[in-house]
């Protein structure tokens, strides 16, 4: 039996040996490190995530900024393509260089035959020209114009009367060893049409013709 003098003191030696305070000290500090420990790992958790976001961010903005269609991003085998395209263009070009390069050689050589032809034509002298007669001169000149002289005397014979001179030759108009013609055929440059024309003065009063008239006639026949 306890002494009930004794009974208090016993009671509170049970009481200090049912309230471990040391124990429950620890057990206090080991939840507030705990705690603490939560709350630094969602800080920390937290940071983490906002940089991981704000990173998340930047890596869009830059692959917006890098992306194909804000570079014109071209395919490797449309690139290549576009380069295979290039090249036949080139070798067109090239090829069409070198034929207008042949074309203008073969111009300049012909330039400079003409202006030689043309150097040697000025060279020559009429008037040093003993067999070129009026008549010869004006032959050649119509000739050039594209004139082809005739040495009938009537506009409708088509072939030119020939006459035995008294060296046995025929001589190119009729009854004359002259070689004056009276008549020019003048070919139309357009239709290719042949006019024969009477020049000579009778013809021309026939006809009732100036000089200036006849010129005109010409021209008109030569288009």
């Amino acid at each position: 039996m306890i002494d009930p003098a004794d009974l208090k003191a016993y009671l509170a030696e049970v009481k200090q040996r049912l309230s471990p305070r040391d124990h429950i000290d620890r057990l206090e500090n080991v939840d507030a490190a705990i705690t603490n420990y939560r709350k630094d790992q969602d800080q920390e958790a937290f940071d983490a995530n906002s940089e991981l976001q704000d990173l998340t961010n930047k890596l869009t903005n830059l692959r917006a900024e890098c992306s194909r269609s804000h570079l014109d991003w071209i395919p490797h085998d449309e690139h290549v393509a576009r380069i295979h395209e290039l090249e036949r263009e080139q070798a067109e070009w090239s090829k069409k260089l070198g034929s207008d390069e042949a074309k203008l050689r073969q111009v300049e050589e012909e330039l400079r035959e003409a202006k030689e032809q043309c150097a040697m034509w000025e060279a020559v002298q009429v008037e040093d020209e003993v067999e070129f007669t009026g008549d010869a001169l004006a032959l050649r000149f119509f000739r050039n114009l594209g004139f082809v002289p005739s040495y009938a005397l009537d506009p409708t014979q088509t072939k030119p009367a020939k006459s035995a001179s008294k060296h046995g030759k025929a001589s190119t108009a009729p009854g004359s060893a002259s070689s004056s013609f009276n008549c020019i055929l003048v070919r139309s440059e357009s239709t290719g049409r042949a006019t024969l024309f009477d020049v000579s003065a009778e013809g021309r009063k026939r006809k009732g013709w100036a000089e200036s008239e006849l010129s005109e006639a010409l021209w008109q026949a030569a288009r």
